[in-house]
């Protein structure tokens, strides 16, 4: 005798017993997937935006390292002679200017800036910094008063340094070193 099949009943009516997904199942699977690749997303997009701010961060430092070693280096070749006692920084709106450049008075150290831009002049080169700022320029002094050297406060997006510049090895006042 065949068997003969009886319809299901109860909440299983309606379903086959054909191995699978009903339509309502594949629906929510899809929507959880839906769910989690979105938050993939955001984090993905939030791990790249946090990349490139790291990055700029690092762009940022080096252009101020090398404007402080390049300021360090130019003003260590300013060689103020022992017998000018009072030797002077020039300070302009935008400038700032000091003579005695490897030990020649008509030979200058110039630093000019303006918003975002510090170019540092000596006689033969110019070292020109991009996105540097410069927030301030004041004199370095020594124990008894006389100019020693200079300070610069530079600033890229928002980070700061402050550069003390030195002359070189020549003394401006007796018992000044």
């Amino acid at each position: 005798m065949a068997r003969q099949k009886t319809p299901p009943k109860g909440p299983l009516k309606g379903r086959s017993d054909s191995p699978g997904f009903s339509m309502v199942e594949a629906a929510a699977a899809l929507a959880v997937l839906s769910i989690i690749a979105a938050a993939a997303a955001v984090l993905f997009s939030a791990g790249a935006r946090a990349l490139e701010n790291s990055r700029q961060i690092s762009v940022d430092a080096a252009r101020l390292l090398e404007a402080e070693a390049t300021l360090r280096e130019a003003a260590g070749e300013v060689r103020i002679p022992f017998w000018e006692r009072r030797a002077s920084l020039e300070l302009g709106e935008k400038s700032a200017s000091v003579p005695y450049y490897r030990g020649d008075a008509a030979s200058r150290l110039e630093l000019s800036w303006r918003e975002g831009f510090l170019v540092v002049s000596r006689p033969g080169l110019r070292s020109r910094f991009p996105r540097v700022s410069v927030l301030g320029v004041g004199p370095l002094l020594g124990p008894a008063g006389g100019l020693r050297g200079f300070l610069v406060e530079l600033s890229a997006r928002g980070r700061r340094c402050e550069v003390a510049a030195p002359f070189g090895q020549c003394a401006l006042c007796p018992g000044e070193e």
